[in-house]
């Protein structure tokens, strides 16, 4: 059976979003490099505490951290349909002095739950610093384009003060939000404030998105355009 990139299941999340940072902090290699990196501690841990665990075998872990034979990983797991013990096995194959203590004392859980609450922790100092750096960059847009916007809401203030329009209408939702923010400073000072009209704004990306754009906007101005003509 063919199993490759192009025949077996892939996330849309891991190939579409995650950063190649992310791919790697979940991957197999760092999953199962930290299950050797906590049985290694585990192993120095019961050195230290005086158990039958050698000095010797605890260097033999910690000379294998991350030389993982996956495919005898595999072949284990089909033998013994278990995960954790398929890779003690394979530790032990890479290690053969320390095979006997690998994983003394602990059970599976403690293994991988632990793993994964170390790689969650990573995973969200990795978050935190891209979420620090976004924060940056919006603040240092916002404040470049500051001035802009603030010339941009005077004018269009200045406009509607001079014309008294009946209606505003906002080409898409942010030229309407920044309208309605203009209207809500023109009611503070008691100016006029006409009602603020959304309409749909046409994609330049995306040609297929635009069809049927004008009848959508004739639909939504049809109450306007109706008023109107009556007046007139």
């Amino acid at each position: 059976m063919n199993d490759s990139t192009h025949h077996g299941y892939r996330s849309p999340l891991e190939e579409r979003n995650a950063s190649r940072e992310m791919r790697s902090l979940f991957s197999a290699q760092r999953k199962f490099g930290t299950w050797r990196r906590i049985w290694h501690a585990l192993a120095a841990a019961e050195h230290e505490l005086g158990l039958p665990v050698s000095a010797a075998q605890v260097a033999a872990i910690g000379a294998h951290l991350d030389d993982i034979d996956f495919d005898a990983a595999a072949k284990h797991e089909r033998a013994l349909r278990h995960d954790v013990m398929a890779h003690v096995h394979t530790l032990g194959d890479a290690a053969p002095e320390a095979r006997a203590i690998i994983h003394l004392g602990a059970t599976s859980q403690d293994v991988v739950c632990n793993a994964d609450a170390i790689l969650m922790r990573e995973a969200l100092d990795l978050v935190a610093v891209k979420l620090a750096r976004a924060i940056d960059r919006l603040g240092r847009f916002a404040a470049t384009h500051r001035a802009l916007e603030s010339a941009c809401d005077g004018a269009l203030a200045a406009v509607i003060d001079a014309v008294e329009p009946a209606h505003v209408v906002g080409f898409g939702a942010f030229a309407a939000d920044r309208a309605r923010r203009v209207m809500a400073a023109c009611a503070t000072l008691d100016a006029h404030v006409p009602p603020v009209l959304q309409v749909l704004h046409p994609s330049p990306a995306s040609p297929a998105a635009n069809r049927g754009w004008a009848a959508q906007v004739d639909r939504a101005l049809a109450p306007i355009l109706s008023g109107c003509a009556s007046r007139s």
